[in-house]
């Protein structure tokens, strides 16, 4: 069991979506050894949160990047029920979120928000089963106890 308990935030669509039996292992393992969860999505959280529980994805917090922009008055929604939003506005808010939470780190498959994260941030790889930290940190997802394991390793 790692000493330090971490804040480990995963982006829903590109990531969890991509691989459920992997995250929810995954998701699994790390509450487990008393880490917590977050999951991060463009949204809407009702079809996120029922796709978790649908899933058995265990996490602590849902983040929709959406309902935060709403919330700040920096998304206007349309009377379509689209939505209009800045792209940095978007792209930004992750980070925002993450941050304002003490994530440890974020695993994202979309290199678009990098540049706003200061805080650690892996580009997750799904079709190589890896992930890269801005640092050139190669994790590997080839089980959940090992990225786990890699991931306890940075900190």
């Amino acid at each position: 069991m790692s000493p330090t308990k971490l804040r480990i935030s995963l982006d829903y669509h590109g990531v969890i979506d991509r691989d459920f039996a992997f995250w929810r292992r995954f998701s699994c393992l790390a509450h487990h050894q008393g880490h917590q969860i977050a999951v991060v999505s463009g949204g809407p959280a009702v079809e996120i949160r029922d796709q978790l529980k649908y899933q058995r994805i265990v996490y602590d917090y849902l983040w929709c990047v959406l309902d935060y922009c709403l919330a700040t008055g920096k998304a206007a929604m349309l009377p379509t029920g689209e939505f209009r939003i800045r792209d940095d506005d978007w792209n930004q808010a992750k980070a925002f979120l993450c941050t304002q939470s003490q994530i440890s780190l974020h695993v994202d498959d979309s290199p678009s928000y990098a540049r706003w994260f200061t805080l650690p941030y892996c580009l997750c790889r799904p079709s190589s089963r890896t992930c890269l930290d801005q640092n050139g940190r190669l994790l590997s997802f080839s089980s959940p106890s090992e990225l786990l394991c890699q991931i306890e390793q940075m900190f």
